[in-house]
């Protein structure tokens, strides 16, 4: 039974982020395209939006790196390779994506309170 509920539960864990990841890829290539396209004034006239431009980096290589890696594990219940090593590399790769997002999060937040009170 608990072998089941598991099951089951990846199943599902597999299917909300197979039908959420591919919608949120395509939003970030074109918030890529739209700050390519409008460079001048997005990135060289504004330089509140360089933490912006960095998260959205940031994000889209979480979302390169992990889902992919994800999507397996919660597929077929095992890792794409059962060492010590590759799943150091991928906790530490996760780690640090998190890690830098928060804190540029933080940045964003002390610039935007910066704006807002002077």
């Amino acid at each position: 039974m608990a072998d089941n509920d598991t099951e089951s539960l990846q199943w599902i864990k597999y299917v909300l982020l197979q039908s959420t990841i591919g919608p949120s890829l395509l939003c970030d290539i074109y918030i890529f395209i739209y700050f390519i396209r409008h460079w001048q004034k997005e990135i060289v006239k504004s330089p509140q939006h360089h933490v912006i431009i960095c998260m959205l980096i940031i994000s889209f290589l979480q979302k390169t790196t992990d889902a992919p890696l994800l999507l397996f594990y919660f597929r077929w219940g095992e890792n794409v390779q059962q060492t010590y090593t590759f799943c150091a590399v991928w906790i530490w790769l996760d780690c640090t994506l998190t890690g830098c997002a928060m804190q540029l999060g933080f940045v964003l937040k002390g610039i935007c309170l910066f704006f807002i009170i002077n």
